[in-house]
């Protein structure tokens, strides 16, 4: 049985985090941290880097058409975590009482 003492130690990332694991399994740990990857913009706009410059480097047509929609869908992602920040961050800047915001409007309006 593999534990995850046959990895080594897990490199620091800074901020509290830290990735360990094979190449098939990573972990990514958070200590004290709120942002996951998941909240995280810039994870997602690494890997849409990687999988362009993959498309780029590839020989094969379909190995490029992967990494293209690949792309797509991290960038997609990055998009959506970007969006989620803007709305927890306004919703979190709320005034108490009952109002919200509205999605695609930039003000506030009274909950119904």
């Amino acid at each position: 049985m593999i534990s995850l003492a046959d990895f080594g130690p897990p490199p620091d990332l800074g901020c509290g985090a830290a990735i360990f694991g094979s190449p098939h399994q990573l972990y990514l740990i958070h200590s004290q941290e709120r942002t996951s990857m998941a909240d995280n913009p810039e994870f997602y706009r690494a890997r849409a880097d990687e999988e362009r410059r993959n498309g780029d480097a590839a020989l094969l047509d379909n190995v490029r058409d992967r990494c293209r929609r690949a792309e797509k869908a991290w960038d997609d992602m990055a998009s959506r975590a970007e969006r989620t920040q803007i709305l927890r961050a306004a919703r979190e800047a709320a005034p108490p009482g009952g109002e919200r915001m509205m999605i695609g409007t930039p003000s506030m309006v009274p909950a119904e």
